[in-house]
């Protein structure tokens, strides 16, 4: 696996594991082959399996998450196309598992270019706004426990969170993870009455501009839809990150 690709499934496990750490009761344990977060809360991103080792056995782990598919809440089971125990994926959909959503993995050097207009939230406050605001972009229909939880999550972690604000009110958001070989641009978005305007492209070269100048690559997963839009402004396809699901239904912090 290159280092790209191995920088930007770095992040997105490890933030994917530091948001479910805020669900309140949630629990990360290690399986045979991989971690499990499991929470009290009814949400995707507390009812998952990731970091997969590539060298564990597909037999061993397939045991447990058949196990761990059995929890009333099921089970949502993030893989690398190309970086999971051999057979792991096609053992999967073998065994039933369906492939709710393929997210296309993009990595960029580039310098980027600031933008004055982003404000950092950097208290309690600021940071409940913007992550509300992105909740609610995201997931308008969802319950609105679920937008909360959603939200005490985001703002409770250790990521930047950025608006560009109209009289306090944000009308574009963005979270930024920072791991050891990159950083991670997540949960990029603007308001409905604002969007087609550039605030989008606006965004995304501050947040290159700012893992620039941490000397790292800036790394974020999309909906194939938006693949070409995020290469015109100077990303590079890695491959693919794929959800599973597996039990229950649909949960109400699933796009798409």
């Amino acid at each position: 696996m290159s280092e790209a690709v191995l920088a930007a499934l770095d992040n997105v496990e490890s933030t994917y594991f530091s948001l479910a750490r805020q669900l309140p009761g949630t629990t990360i344990s290690q399986r045979s082959g991989y971690l499990l977060a499991r929470s009290p809360h009814r949400l995707s991103f507390g009812n998952f399996a990731a970091a997969f080792d590539g060298s564990a056995s597909v037999s061993e782990t397939l045991r447990d998450l058949r196990e761990d598919a059995k929890h009333p809440f099921g089970l949502w089971i993030y893989v690398a196309d190309d970086w999971a125990p051999e057979g792991l994926v096609d053992a999967l959909i073998a065994e039933g598992y369906t492939v709710r959503q393929s997210l296309s993995q993009l990595s960029t050097g580039q310098s980027g270019q600031p933008w004055r207009g982003l404000v950092p939230c950097e208290t309690t406050h600021s940071r409940l706004v913007a992550a509300k605001f992105m909740a609610e972009q995201f997931f308008p229909s969802a319950p609105a426990k679920a937008k909360a939880l959603v939200a005490h999550a985001t703002a409770s972690s250790a990521h930047h969170l950025l608006n560009f604000e109209l009289h306090t009110r944000p009308l574009a958001s963005m979270m930024l993870a920072e791991s050891e070989r990159s950083v991670g641009l997540y949960n990029l978005c603007v308001a409905r009455n604002k969007r087609k305007l550039g605030y989008g492209g606006q965004m995304v070269r501050a947040a290159m501009s700012m893992a620039a100048s941490r000397g790292k690559p800036l790394v974020l997963q999309c909906h194939g839809s938006l693949r070409g839009w995020y290469e015109s402004l100077g990303f590079e396809y890695l491959g693919e990150f794929l959800a599973f699901q597996a039990g229950a239904g649909s949960l109400p912090d699933v796009i798409g």
